[in-house]
């Protein structure tokens, strides 16, 4: 048992308290850029258990790096992986590579275009993720897939979130 994204993320110092004076775990960090926006929570031990999400944290690189520095501090990582097709794979490989990965976060259903991508490259066996076997991160975008769906102009290639007002 978890307790995820309890605080609002301008607050390291609170979930530092928080993670300081509950038995709870206390997992957070999915809407966490680069590895340094990273550093405050990690320099403070403001989560349990990290979630970092490598399509979010700039690569598969900056994942890797936020993860060996919360295995050095003693913390979890527990990957967000929310996004499309390519995003889940990101970051399943990246849980497997990451000794202090105790869960695999995986959408429990997909669209036809992120399932197309994906293909068989994501296994389930016993209600648990299997480790990919294709190479790369074992998914293919065809030209078939492109052709069945297509970009769309202003169809969400900038959604903002709370804190995070994007614009053109």
């Amino acid at each position: 048992m978890l307790l995820e994204e309890p605080l609002h993320y301008t607050r390291p110092d609170l979930y530092s308290e928080l993670c300081k004076n509950t038995t709870t775990p206390i997992a957070g960090g999915e809407c966490l850029t680069a590895y340094c926006e990273w550093q405050t929570f990690l320099e403070q031990d403001s989560f349990n258990i990290g979630q970092p999400d490598a399509s979010f944290t700039a690569g598969l690189n900056e994942f890797m790096k936020v993860a060996a520095s919360l295995h050095q501090r003693g913390r979890k990582i527990a990957p967000h992986a929310r996004g499309a097709g390519a995003s889940q794979m990101q970051n399943i490989h990246c849980g497997f590579a990451s000794p202090n990965t105790i869960i695999l976060e995986v959408a429990p259903a997909y669209g036809p275009l992120h399932s197309e991508v994906i293909g068989d490259s994501l296994q389930m066996k016993d209600g648990y993720a299997l480790p990919p076997e294709k190479p790369g991160l074992g998914i293919e975008l065809t030209e078939a897939t492109i052709k069945r769906y297509p970009f769309q102009r202003g169809s969400g290639e900038f959604n903002s979130v709370p804190g995070k007002i994007l614009t053109t």
